[in-house]
This record gives C-alpha cells, sequence and structure tokens, in this order.
C-alpha cells in the first residue's frame, strides 16, 4: 500500500519579501489584436510580474463559449447556467498548466476556538485575489484613485489591505465573460485544490458587499471535481412538517476542466455550495477553480483580501517539488536558461519523479525577453572598440626644452618616446618648447593638441622632461613651473595650462619627470588636476630629482614601463609607481601618485595596440569571454535589473551569488586558428592562404569586426574595483529609464551568437569556393577530415558536396519498396507532401516525383533513379536545422503509375502539418504569424537556399509557397511559424546537371517561375531562377496573399510570361513598402528583376551568393528583431 503524502510533502513557504515592479493595469475592455506573451502585468503588489496569456490561448478563448449553458431552474430560488465545457477542450489544459505555472498564491491560516484552546489552522486550498470594489480604481500607473473624485485614494482607506489589478492572464476571461453574461465583475478569486484532500465547506457568497442577486461566474480547470448544491434549510410553518425540499438530496454538479457554472438571481441567498473531499481514483489531480464577482463597498475589498492573502508568505508552482515553492527558488531556475536555438526562446526543464514538465513558455521569457533582449537590442550599438586595448586610439607627446642646459632630457625624452612607439605602438610627437614666448607656443601646442585627440574612449599621454622652478620666492604659491635650466633662463608657468586638460573628454596620463614636481598637484582656487586626468610625479614638493643618467626617473620608468609589458602584456600606472617606491627598484626619490579619474576608474592601463591591425591577437587572452550565467538571489524586477546592469558596467551587486561563463567565443576562435594556422594538429586540408584575394579580404574584415564586438564585452567586464559598501543603484523605473541604462556589455552578449554565425557564413562560403573543393574528390575527404574543418562547422556543408559531386557507387542503397498501410490522409489541396502510414516506419511524408514515360528517351528511367537516389542521399542527413529539410528516410518508384516517392520522417511531437500556402489561405480569423515570424521565416527560406547552393551546388527549381511547410505541435492549436521547412525537391539537381523539366502550363506553378522557365523550357534552370522563385515568395509573405490572386481569368489566360513577370513587381512595388517596409521592398524587387550585378562568377556561384546575403538578406534581418 503506497505510503501516505501529507500537505506538507508537498510545500515549501517562502518569504513575505515584495518587490517594487513597475505598474500596469489589467485592460478594461477587449482588444481584439493578439498580445505577445512577452509582455507582462506588472504592479508594487505583485510579489513578481505575471505573463501575458499566449497569443494560441488567447485566439481559442476568443471562441468562448464552447457549448450552448444548460439552464438549471427546476428547484425553488435556484437559477444557475451550467456550461460544458466553457472553456474549449483544446486549450484547458494548456491554460490549466499555464496559469498553475505562472500565479502566485498564498495559504491562508485562522485561529479556531475549541474547548477554551486556540489552534491555528490552514486554509484547505491555495487561494489569490485580484481587484477592488466600485469605489475605487487603478490609474494606467498601477495607483489607486476614488471613482467619484478621480483623486489618489486616502490612506486609510484600506488600512488592512494592499488591493492589486487584475492581470492579463485572467481578465481576458474576465472581459468576455462579462460580454457574454450581461453583468460586470470587479474581483477575481483563484483556488488552487492540490489533490482531494483540499476542500471548501458549504458557504453561499450572500455578503452585503456583493449586493442584491449577485452574479458569480466559477470556472474549473484541471481535474475533475464534484460542486455540491444543497437549500439552506427552510423554516417550517407553525403546525406544519419541515417542507420536503429540506430533505432532497443535494445537487452534484461534476465539473470537469473548462466548465463553468453561472450563479444568478437568488441562488446566493437560499443556496449553500461545496467542494467536499475526494479520494479514491483521481484525487491526486490538481484544480484551480477561477470565479469572477463584483464588489460594490470598500468592505469588500478588506474581506477578500483577509481571507484569501492574510499575511503569510507567498507560494509558487515547483513541479519538481509537487507543487508549490518558493519563488526565489523558481527565479534561481529561471536564471540557468538554456538557449533553444530551434525554437528560439529559452525553456527550462523541471522533472519530478514521474513526470516531465516544461515550465510556461511566457514565464521563462519574462526573464531573457522582457529584462535583457527587447530592450537591450534596440538600445545599444556595438561600439567599434580593438579588442586589447579599452582606448580607440592613444597618442603621446613627449615635451621637452629646445635650448635646455641638460641634453640629457632630450635623450631621455627619445628614449621614452620610442618606447611608446615600437613597444606599445602609440602615436607620438615631440616637441621642443622654444625660449621665447614660451608659455603662450606651449600653451598653444597642447591646445592643438587636445583638439586632435582629446575625442571620448582616446587617451592621451604627455610626458615632460626639464627643470622644475621652486616658485617660492616672496609672494609666489609654489605652484607648477617648468623652466630651461637650473638657474635663471626662460620658464613657463604649467598651473595655469593644467587645468584645460579638463576641457576633453579623453583622459589624460601626465609624467613629470622634473624637480618639484608634486606641485603640479597644487591649484590658486579650483582643482589643480582635472577629473579626466592621472598625474605622476617624479617626486615631492620642495624636492629636487635626479637628472638625466642611470639614475633618473624616466629611465626607471621605461625599465618598469617595458618589464610589465614583458610580464603582463599591459602596464597599470598604479602598479607601476608603486614599483618605482620599492626600496630595491634603484630609484631613489618616492614618487608621487595623483588619480582625477572619475567614473569608478582608479588607474590608466597602458595596453599595446597591433603593429599590423590584421595580425592575430593572443587567442589565449579571449578564450574566457564566452557564455554569461546569472544566477540570483532574489526575484527578479526592474531594480533588480538595473542593479546587475550597473554591476557589469562598474561592479557588482550582491545579490549575484556566482557568475561563470562558458561556451560562445571558443567557437569564433576556431576561424582565428584556421586564419592564422594555428589550434588543433592540422591534416592537409584547406589554407587560409589558398584563398582568393577577395575571399581573404572578406575573412579578415569579417574577423576584425568580430573582434571588435567581443572589444565591447571584454572591456566593460573589467571590474574595476572591489564591491566595497555596495553598489550606488540606479534611480527610477520603467522601459524608458530602462533604455537609458542598459547599455553595458550584457547587449553585447546577446549579440555575439549573431556576431559568430555571421562570420561562420562568411568563412564557410569562401572556403566551399576553393576549386580543389569542387572537382577532386580526394580533397573534399582530406577536408572532412580536417580538425580546423571540423571546428568551424564546414563537415555538414563538405559532406553534401561531396555526396553531390561524386554520388556512391553502393547502388541504390535507400531505395525500399512502398509499403503503404493506409490511404493518404490529407485532404486533396495544393501541396507537394502527403501524410502517409508506412508499416515499417509509421506515419511518414511523402513526396511524388512525376514523370511522362511516353516523352522520357530510352534509358533516362535509370538516370532519374540515380539522381533521385543521390538526391535521398543529401536529405538524409539530420541538420544542421540551417538547411530546413527533413530527415529523408527511403524512396520508391511507382512504375506502374509513373512516379517516384521521396520519404521522409515525420517529426515527433508534431500532429499537425500546413503548407505556407495553406496558412495563408486560412480565414482572417485563425492563427497567422506576427510580423516578426514572417520575416524569420523567409530570412531562414533564404538562408537555405543559400546553403543548398553553395554546400552541394544543387538548384531547388520548386521554391513556391506549396513547398514551405510547418507542423502543429501536438496539444497546441495553432503551428509553429517559427521553423519552416523547405520542401518540394521534386525537380532539384546539381546546378550543372542535366534539367528533367517537362512543359507544364499549370498557372498555379508557372507563376512561381521565372519567364525563361515557363511552358517549355528554354534554359536551364539556374541559381538565378531560384532567387526569382524566392522573390514570389517574399512577395507572398509580404502581403500574406498568394501571388496568383494579383491576376484575374483574363490575365491568367493571356498573359504571356515576361508580361506576368511585370504585372508581380508592379504589384510588389505598390503594395510591399506599405505592408513590410522599404528595405523589404526593395529586397523583394532586387529578386523579381533577377538584378544581383553579378555577371563572371566561380563554379560554386559565390559573388552570387555573397550578393543574395548582402543586398537580400541582410535588409530582410532587422525585422526578425521587431517582436
Amino acid at each position: 500500500m503506497p505510503q501516505k503524502r501529507s500537505l506538507d510533502n508537498f510545500f515549501m513557504p517562502t518569504s513575505q519579501k515584495k518587490v517594487r515592479l513597475t505598474a500596469e493595469p489589467a485592460s478594461s475592455e477587449v482588444n481584439p489584436v493578439e498580445i505577445s506573451s512577452t509582455q507582462v502585468s506588472n504592479h508594487s503588489n505583485y510579489p513578481f510580474p505575471l505573463p501575458y496569456l499566449p497569443p494560441d490561448i488567447i485566439e481559442q478563448l476568443n471562441q468562448v463559449p464552447a457549448s450552448p449553458g444548460k439552464e438549471i431552474n427546476d428547484q425553488p430560488d435556484l437559477d444557475l447556467l451550467y456550461f460544458q465545457p466553457y472553456i474549449p477542450r483544446v486549450i484547458e489544459r494548456e491554460l490549466f498548466e499555464f496559469l498553475r505555472n505562472t500565479l502566485f498564491f498564498y495559504r491562508v491560516q485562522y485561529t479556531i476556538k475549541r474547548y477554551g484552546t486556540e489552534t491555528q489552522i490552514n486554509t484547505p486550498r491555495f487561494t489569490t485575489v485580484f481587484g477592488v470594489d466600485t469605489s475605487a480604481s487603478f490609474t494606467p500607473e498601477g495607483a489607486l484613485i476614488d471613482t467619484q473624485s478621480s483623486k489618489p485614494i486616502p490612506p486609510d482607506r484600506y488600512k488592512t489591505c494592499t488591493p492589486r489589478p487584475i492581470p492579463h492572464c485572467l481578465d481576458r476571461l474576465r472581459q468576455l465573460t462579462e460580454i457574454f453574461t450581461d453583468a460586470t465583475y470587479n474581483f477575481c478569486l483563484v483556488n488552487y485544490y492540490a489533490s482531494g484532500a483540499d476542500s471548501i465547506s458549504y458557504h453561499s457568497d450572500d455578503e452585503r458587499f456583493l449586493g442584491p442577486n449577485p452574479s458569480i461566474a466559477s470556472f474549473s480547470l484541471g481535474a475533475t471535481r464534484d460542486f455540491c448544491m444543497k437549500h439552506k434549510p427552510i423554516p417550517p410553518k407553525d403546525g406544519e412538517p419541515p417542507p420536503e425540499q429540506n430533505s432532497k438530496p443535494p445537487l452534484k454538479l461534476p465539473l470537469a476542466s473548462g466548465d463553468m457554472v453561472l450563479m444568478r438571481g437568488k441562488t446566493q441567498a437560499n443556496w449553500l455550495h461545496s467542494i467536499p473531499k475526494r479520494k479514491g481514483k483521481g484525487s491526486e489531480g490538481g484544480r484551480i477553480n477561477i470565479t469572477f464577482r463584483k464588489g460594490v463597498e470598500k468592505y469588500s475589498t478588506q474581506n477578500y483580501y483577509q481571507y484569501n492573502v492574510g499575511d503569510g508568505g507567498v507560494w509558487k508552482w515547483d513541479a519538481r517539488k509537487a507543487p508549490f515553492a518558493s519563488p526565489e527558488i523558481c527565479i534561481g531556475l529561471l536564471a540557468r536558461l538554456d538557449y533553444d536555438r530551434s525554437q528560439n526562446l529559452p525553456h527550462v526543464l523541471l522533472k519530478d519523479r514521474k513526470i516531465e514538465y516544461s515550465i510556461s513558455v511566457a514565464w521563462a521569457r519574462l526573464m531573457e525577453t522582457e529584462a535583457l533582449r527587447r530592450r537591450l537590442n534596440s538600445a545599444l550599438k556595438v561600439e567599434n572598440w580593438n579588442i586589447r586595448n579599452e582606448y580607440k586610439s592613444v597618442s603621446v607627446l613627449i615635451l621637452y626644452w629646445q635650448e635646455g642646459d641638460v641634453p640629457g632630457f632630450e635623450v631621455e625624452a627619445r628614449h621614452i618616446g620610442e618606447l611608446f612607439a615600437s613597444s606599445f605602438h602609440y602615436n607620438v610627437e615631440y616637441y621642443g618648447i622654444p625660449s621665447s614666448n614660451s608659455l603662450i607656443r606651449l600653451d598653444g601646442k597642447i591646445n592643438s593638441f587636445l583638439a586632435d585627440h582629446g575625442d571620448p574612449d582616446h587617451l592621451i599621454v604627455i610626458h615632460y622632461g626639464g627643470h622644475g622652478d621652486p616658485d617660492d620666492e616672496t609672494g609666489q604659491q609654489k605652484l607648477a613651473v617648468w623652466a630651461a635650466q637650473s638657474h635663471d633662463g626662460p620658464t613657463a608657468d604649467w598651473s595655469i595650462i593644467q587645468p584645460k586638460l579638463g576641457h576633453v573628454k579623453a583622459e589624460i596620463l601626465l609624467l613629470l619627470d622634473c624637480c618639484f614636481a608634486a606641485q603640479a598637484a597644487r591649484a590658486n582656487q579650483n582643482r589643480a588636476i582635472p577629473t579626466n586626468v592621472e598625474l605622476v610625479a617624479a617626486c615631492a614638493m620642495g624636492v629636487k630629482t635626479r637628472l638625466p643618467g642611470p639614475h633618473s626617473f624616466t629611465t626607471h620608468l621605461i625599465e618598469q614601463l617595458r618589464a610589465s609589458l614583458n610580464s603582463t602584456g599591459s602596464a597599470k600606472i598604479s602598479e607601476i609607481v608603486n614599483s618605482l617606491a620599492y626600496r630595491d627598484s634603484g630609484y631613489s626619490e618616492t614618487p608621487v601618485h595623483f588619480s582625477g579619474l572619475g567614473n569608478g576608474k582608479s588607474t590608466v592601463c597602458l595596453e599595446p595596440f597591433d603593429a599590423n591591425p590584421a595580425s592575430e591577437l593572443d587567442t589565449r587572452r579571449e578564450a574566457a569571454w564566452l557564455t554569461l550565467k546569472v544566477s540570483l538571489r532574489d526575484v527578479l524586477s526592474d531594480t533588480l535589473i538595473s542593479d546587475i546592469v550597473q554591476w557589469l558596467k562598474a561592479r557588482p551587486t550582491r545579490k549575484v551569488s556566482r557568475l561563470t561563463i562558458e561556451n560562445v567565443v571558443q567557437s569564433a576562435n576556431n576561424f582565428g586558428h584556421f586564419i592564422h594556422d594555428e589550434g588543433r594538429d592540422r591534416t592537409s586540408g584547406p589554407k587560409f592562404n589558398q584563398l582568393p584575394a577577395s575571399a581573404k579580404h572578406d575573412v579578415l574584415t569579417a574577423w576584425n569586426d568580430f573582434r571588435s564586438l567581443l572589444a565591447t564585452l571584454a572591456t566593460r567586464l573589467q571590474v574595476r574595483y572591489p564591491l566595497e559598501g555596495g553598489a550606488t543603484r540606479v534611480q527610477g523605473t520603467g522601459s524608458d529609464h530602462a533604455d537609458d541604462v542598459l547599455r553595458g556589455p550584457l547587449a553585447s552578449l546577446l549579440e555575439l551568437e549573431h556576431g559568430v554565425l555571421s562570420l561562420q557564413g562568411i568563412v564557410q562560403r569562401s572556403v566551399m569556393a576553393l576549386p580543389d573543393l569542387y572537382g577532386n574528390r580526394e580533397s573534399l575527404l582530406e577536408a572532412i577530415r580536417d580538425t580546423a574543418m571540423q571546428d568551424m562547422g564546414l563537415v555538414p556543408l563538405l559532406d553534401r558536396r561531396l555526396k553531390a559531386r561524386f554520388p556512391s557507387d553502393s547502388g541504390n542503397s535507400l531505395k525500399t519498396d512502398r509499403v503503404i498501410t493506409a490511404a493518404p490522409t490529407e485532404p486533396k489541396v495544393f501541396r507537394s507532401l502527403v501524410k502517409e502510414e508506412h508499416r515499417g516506419l509509421g506515419p511518414v511524408l511523402v513526396e511524388y516525383k512525376s514523370y511522362d514515360k511516353q516523352t522520357l528517351p530510352a534509358g533516362r528511367t535509370k538516370r532519374l533513379e540515380q539522381q533521385v537516389q543521390t538526391l535521398a542521399d543529401l536529405l538524409q542527413t539530420r541538420g544542421p536545422p540551417e538547411f530546413c529539410t527533413l530527415p529523408c528516410t527511403g524512396w520508391f518508384h511507382e512504375e506502374e503509375n509513373t512516379r517516384l516517392g521521396l520519404m521522409f520522417e515525420y517529426p515527433v511531437g508534431y500532429d499537425g502539418v500546413k503548407s505556407l500556402r495553406e496558412l495563408i489561405q486560412m480565414p482572417p480569423s485563425s492563427q497567422r504569424p506576427t510580423l516578426a515570424q514572417r520575416f524569420s521565416m523567409v530570412k531562414k527560406i533564404g538562408e537555405a537556399l543559400l546553403k543548398w547552393h553553395i554546400s552541394a551546388n544543387w538548384v531547388h527549381q520548386g521554391i513556391a509557397s506549396h513547398n514551405i511547410y510547418f507542423f502543429k505541435p501536438t496539444n497546441s492549436a495553432s503551428f509553429d511559424c517559427s521553423n519552416p521547412y523547405l520542401c518540394g525537391f521534386e525537380f532539384s539537381r546539381p546546378s550543372d546537371g542535366i534539367s528533367l523539366s517537362v512543359c507544364v502550363e499549370d498557372f498555379e506553378q508557372n507563376v512561381y517561375r521565372h519567364p525563361s522557365r515557363q511552358g517549355a523550357p528554354s534554359k536551364y534552370h539556374t541559381k538565378q531562377h531560384d532567387l526569382y522563385s524566392y522573390g514570389i515568395l517574399l512577395f507572398e509573405v509580404g502581403v500574406w496573399n498568394l501571388v496568383s490572386n494579383c491576376f484575374d481569368a483574363n490575365l491568367r489566360t493571356n498573359l504571356a510570361p515576361r508580361k506576368m513577370q511585370d504585372h508581380i513587381k508592379l504589384n510588389a512595388r505598390k503594395r510591399l513598402g506599405h505592408y513590410m517596409g522599404a528595405a523589404y521592398e526593395k529586397a523583394t524587387r532586387r529578386c523579381l528583376d533577377v538584378d544581383f550585378g553579378v555577371e563572371l562568377d566561380d563554379p560554386v556561384g559565390t559573388k552570387l551568393a555573397k550578393a543574395f546575403e548582402h543586398l537580400v538578406l541582410n535588409e530582410i534581418e532587422p525585422g526578425t528583431r521587431l517582436d
């Protein structure tokens, strides 16, 4: 007998801490526009944000009620409307899981007295409540105001509770219910019954604050539970027996998931209802009960929050602990999101003993999308910084006297200038201070130098070697004065010039090798050292330093700079000063260090630039910058996000418990190893030096662009100070403020993968163009075995090239008998794929390729089978996903029907398939992809087409909306529009192979073909013809209509192919800009004109591929980030 589980086994309490969030009220009227599930309802009285309902649930909810209601009024005072169901069955389970994973609940405790002893009792269910009575309402900012006066609610109105608005995930159902019932509701109570042991005893909702004859709509989701009702006892009349009604058995309604009971009229005044405990089969299932009601006075608010919230902790569903745990634990799980590239959204898997749950997609999206991806991607543009230096440039000015009395000062000036120029690769200028008008001329030089090099993110280094004047005679203030000679001679009052250094935004390092050097830190009144200046003085005030020679300050400074550069690759000025101050350094004076640098920066770090910008850097320094994962100790909020971003920009917040970095940039380093012939042991595979000059240029440009992107992250992630005293909190909240503060390296992290993929695409395109990889089988095999090709992801492309160029000699290895156990189950629609049942494989998708036996030359049937076998070999390989194809499981030949068939796997976890053409033809009320999904689907198809062109050198010949397919996940009402599959390979072939096309007079197919390929084709099908067909696809997705609908009956029959092309181009010019923007229209017209500026190309079509990527795909890409 299984051990009984108590409630304590199921739950874990959490802290009562509340987090202030940006207010966002629930809508008061039904909005027909679909709302993305990445949006959230926020309010200061929510423990954490609550995501909106996903669009697929909203779409089905708009169809309520799912069945007509049954009136139950056959007993006295009873007025019910019973729906079985009200919520459509296709979403009731999804809605249940969504709300259980999303909402926060409370376990209210109350005290009872038994025989004089007080006992604490837990409410036998979990509860939560939203809303406020009719005397108040919420502003758009989430503040409570008086309904009559529109003034803020006095603090004493709700002393014992904190009302909060109904969130979107519940308010959408309330809005629809109001429309149907012709009633209004301002409260939403939600009960969660964790098992059959949870219950609610007989009661009635007849409180005075609900008004007379209240209307209460009660929804049930999850496990079936009995809803029992009985009439309140009727007192017998004098001398008469008790009324028969008192002895009637309770009315029992078996509320299933999705059912609704509407209680109205005199029901509450005269009837009691309950959810009794349940034992036995099905008693362990959870159930959510949602009730909408209307409170007409303020006491209703206090009552509902007191008995449904109380003063205990918050609870949230955790499938691992079955069922509830603290929000902090759940947020910790969400902080370890795993990015699922195939779905383009994050997910978290939580495992129980027997059940594996995928936590609510909308809730998981909340962190990544709302807090990071959407705001950051739109707010930040990558800065072009050098990978090894936090400054865009470093300019050095070396100062000495033209006619000084010690020639050694100029000699040492040349020595330190040479160090900066040759070892650090900085720009160095020398300036001899003239003896006449010294101050004016020095001031002019400094001003011009600052003007030329004073931009932000730049560093200026100024070194002075010469005499210093004590400036201590009668009336003098011991300020910084430079002198050409030790006694008398020309001087320049540096204290007058130095404040001007603060007029530029560049940082400035001032190195003074002169007597009394520290006097530069003194000033008459204002600050002597500007906030952008770091000063190193050779000696203190009133102290003389050594003259030029082996013991001088400049000589020791050069030694320390060179030693630090050799040992660490850089030189931190504060560490250099410390080294000079050591007794064993050989420098007899004590240097003085002043840092006026602001923005949390303590010292300048001198890092060398590359002598050759195109040369490789020390990749070991880059290898540490990978994927960032942050685990949080607190509930995610706008304030915490600001803290984290501020930490990434300057110093860490204590709310971050652990930081780990892994697994993105390593793939980028693989490209660096290839460029510089480094890394793992190489075979005789392709080398970078074998690439044509233009390809080398493309690869190096992409590599340097990626390094610049990485530099932003690497530089800003440097923690300049340890955490002492806590991080400064950024004031303000809300999206406007977020756009201001979310400008750290986190956005670069989100763009890092895009940068790697862009670099990968350019390297792959360049390598695949090598002649040896086109016509030499052994070279292809060597490349496949090469570690560099494996590391850079080229093996799938090389493998397809090998199969296409050198088909296997093993015969028809994938040929099979057509073993179909059932007729096609799909309706007769215009499509290339048919779902059938295979005796050994189960559900398969079959693509038929018909041929005309009468017109086929003798002996060509065998050639036809060979070509289909080659295509099956190419399609057999799984992935990578960028090819957008289904794995091919085999092929067969039906000679009696003169057709061949390619069989494809039916994806696991899906139970529906539609072509893009079918989706476009669905009525407006049905599912439609978002704008970003439309951009994304055409971009993915374009990228897949490009992969096929450059890898297998294969032309498709059938790009059309009826050859693009989408699948519907099991238990989902919507098709997955984020993952298109490219099918219709019935006419595909190598680009230099024999075309098997026949004369096709079908308008619906010809409209997708280039004019020269319609009817009896006059030319072989080329890659340009594929790109023309892709332009038709762009048009259809852009206007979300079939291209054939642009032609009336007369045009369909009488229009010549070239006129047909012109007609489509005219429609694109008139309509696409409005629907999709000018860039999309331009990309479409480029394809329809087949105008890519490429006349002569290599056999692989590298130039065409590059032009297509630049002129079409890159124009489309920004639209994919609109959501």
